[in-house]
């Protein structure tokens, strides 16, 4: 007997081409690549040229029907336990995950339930390819989105923006941060930063981003949360 891989996972798995939020449904127990085709085992290849992949964890919404307060953006992070943490951050929050490629982790089963993704409430979890993918599905969706980059390099104080609904937060790797050349990328809105004693390097990656979240959350009057 074969063995879906959507038994096994906490979440449905939609790997989509050329993706818009309409192709994002609620799906049957199985996973489905970029042709359509269902993959029926773990030894089935999901083809690589792909736009986004999509988990939604326990949600019987279309994702087009729920604009998100913030949007998280993860470029290549590492440690599995972060992402979990972030995953459940969303959760509770009704904010969108977004994970840049390459990850510094597997998304095979085991290493998913490591890095707790398992939490069984509702959560928005998208991968890309690259920066410029990610960007180009937000700015589908969220075309007045700005983006501000968290950085030890940043010059404004965290809490010192006029956040608005659908911004963009993005965070780089836990071993190196954002690269220069993204740093500088014309498309920034504003370069943050977390204030810390002189001699610090830097504040764990979970930690940071829920900071930064809840004070966008804070600024907006906490959307949909009680």
């Amino acid at each position: 007997m074969r063995n879906h891989i959507a038994s096994k996972l906490p979440f449905t798995l939609c790997v989509c081409k050329n993706f818009t939020a309409r192709h994002c449904r609620p799906l049957p127990p199985t996973v489905h690549n970029q042709a359509g085709r269902v993959a029926h085992s773990t030894t089935d290849k999901i083809p690589p040229l792909i736009d986004a992949v999509i988990f939604i964890f326990n949600s019987g919404n279309n994702v087009s029907d729920i604009q998100a307060p913030v949007y998280v953006v993860l470029f290549e992070p590492e440690i599995p336990p972060n992402t979990g943490n972030l995953i459940r951050l969303c959760s509770n929050t009704g904010c969108e995950l977004h994970l840049i490629e390459p990850l510094g982790f597997s998304l095979e089963e085991k290493a998913l339930r490591r890095a707790g993704l398992d939490y069984h409430d509702t959560a928005r979890v998208q991968i890309h390819r690259t920066f410029d993918d990610c960007l180009a599905h937000l700015h589908a969706h969220t075309p007045k989105a700005r983006i501000f980059a968290v950085t030890t390099r940043g010059s404004l104080a965290y809490h010192q923006p006029d956040y608005r609904r659908g911004d963009i937060l993005l965070f780089g790797p836990e071993s190196r941060g954002l690269p220069p050349g993204l740093l500088s990328d014309p498309r920034l809105c504003e370069r943050l930063r977390i204030p810390m004693r002189p001699a610090s390097r830097s504040l764990n990656l979970a930690n940071a981003v829920a900071l930064v979240t809840y004070e966008v959350l804070r600024q907006l009057d906490y959307p949909g949360l009680v």
